[in-house]
């Protein structure tokens, strides 16, 4: 699996979200809210890849015992 967009796997947070080396897939909780970040790679038809990333945040509601 590869890296959220603008990161690497060096012990560094490169992309300013602050979370270190997240992989392609991330959830971030703060409080009652969830943040979910997703990098999709994939290649054209020439070989170069196409990344896309997609980043919603959802806060709970509902919070039982």
């Amino acid at each position: 699996m590869g890296c959220l967009a603008g990161e690497t796997l060096d012990g560094d947070g490169e992309n300013d979200d602050g979370l270190i080396d997240e992989r392609g897939f991330a959830l971030d909780f703060d409080g009652n809210r969830v943040t979910v970040r997703l990098t999709l790679v994939s290649r054209d038809g020439e070989d170069h890849p196409l990344t896309s990333t997609v980043a919603r945040s959802v806060t709970f509601r509902n919070q039982g015992d």
